[in-house]
């Protein structure tokens, strides 16, 4: 098993825990992002694609 501070770099392995992101959808009021998220737990989706997101592309930068 991973470390607790161990970052996944496989997207595929991300299915197994719940992110800092996911909790917000999980305690949000946005039913159909919860169900999505469900599915895409339990492998019946694909993940969304973020790549295209600024806040996420800002998030994976290096410090400089």
């Amino acid at each position: 098993m991973n470390a607790p501070d161990a970052k996944v770099s496989d997207s595929a392995k991300r299915h197994s825990f719940i992110g800092g992101s996911d909790a917000r959808i999980i305690m949000g009021d946005d039913e159909a992002a919860l169900l999505r998220l469900w599915r895409e737990k339990r492998g019946e989706t694909e993940p969304q694609d973020y790549s295209g997101n600024l806040i996420v592309q800002l998030g994976s930068r290096p410090n400089l």
